[in-house]
């Protein structure tokens, strides 16, 4: 799996963070919230879910991107900074952590001798959530990007 290489700069999430285990309720928390006051200055109508993880944990921030946080003060904030980032494709279908086994072995064995980045000092994932999520859709896909720094 060869994945693609993007930049971006920094990126605002308007979300809801809380234990990774429980992504599912944290989604339905950022709905509510989104439905009650509104995400303002949104970019588009992309989610992203970040996930921050070590040995005994993994912190999760489910959101949307925002140009900025004035008007969001009923979500949490989440800044990451600019960065690139290889870009994996996950068919739903086969499970979120089908193609972990792949990405580990990329960052190990790449080309362009890249390392992952961290962000508070953990490991971090994007999950991005664009027009081609399609909940009920079996060929669903979801992007997972991987921070990635030269050298």
């Amino acid at each position: 799996m060869e994945p693609k290489i993007i930049k971006k700069d920094e990126i605002i999430i308007a979300g809801v963070s809380g234990d990774g285990y429980k992504t599912a309720e944290l989604w339905e928390e950022f709905d509510r919230r989104d439905r009650d006051t509104g995400v303002k200055n949104k970019l588009s109508d992309d989610g992203y879910e970040v996930r921050i993880y070590s040995d005994e944990s993994c912190e999760c921030h489910a959101g949307a991107s925002i140009s900025s946080t004035e008007g969001n003060e009923d979500f949490d904030m989440l800044r990451l900074p600019p960065s690139e980032y290889a870009v994996f494709e996950v068919l739903v279908a086969e499970g979120y952590d089908s193609q972990n086994e792949a990405m580990d072995k990329w960052i190990e064995n790449n080309p362009g001798g890249y390392t992952q980045s961290k962000l508070k000092g953990k490991p971090f994932v994007v999950e991005h959530y664009n027009e081609r999520f399609k909940p009920d859709d079996p060929d669903s896909i979801v992007e997972i990007w991987v921070p990635i720094t030269k050298g």
